[in-house]
């Protein structure tokens, strides 16, 4: 027997349904664009060090 699959919702504080809807409607248009830049896994260390500096803006994806 295979387990069902499993969905996770998460909600926000603030906002209406209506703003929400708005949003995924963005997304869904490309009028989101998600900032990732991609490092070496020898810069781990420079990476959180950044990130604790607040330095660093979207995400960074560590290459292995």
């Amino acid at each position: 027997m295979m387990a069902a699959a499993e969905i996770h919702i998460k909600a926000s504080a603030v906002g209406t349904r209506e703003d929400l809807h708005e949003i995924l409607e963005m997304g869904a248009s490309g009028a989101v664009h998600c900032q990732v830049s991609m490092r070496p896994l020898a810069d781990v260390q420079e990476v959180l060090a950044q990130l604790s500096r607040g330095e660093i803006s979207g995400r960074v994806v560590l290459r292995i």
